[in-house]
């Protein structure tokens, strides 16, 4: 899970990026079952929260190791500012 803000200026280059590309690619990697994203207008601070699902511990860590994970991190986080990561072993969101 990620919580992060798009660069200002950015927004419409991103969902079209993401649309087309950036969430295929992602589904694509072994071991994904899911990616959703949502906007969080609740609460102040970065606003879009995106989770990526990993069928098991494995696959979360063989999709951060590989090249084509690298490639696809790096990409999305050119549009995003400063953000984190976390890992939860349950769904955070149900």
């Amino acid at each position: 899970l990620q919580t992060y803000d798009v660069q200002p200026g950015r927004l419409a280059e991103f969902e079209q990026w993401f649309a087309r590309q950036g969430r295929a690619e992602i589904l694509a990697r072994p071991g994904v079952l899911g990616v959703e994203t949502w906007v969080d207008r609740s609460r102040p601070g970065a606003r879009l929260l995106t989770v990526i699902a990993f069928a098991d511990e494995a696959a979360f860590v063989a999709f951060n190791a590989s090249h084509a994970g690298a490639e696809i991190g790096g990409r999305f986080d050119s549009f995003i500012g400063p953000h984190g990561h976390e890992v939860f072993q349950q769904p955070p969101l149900y």
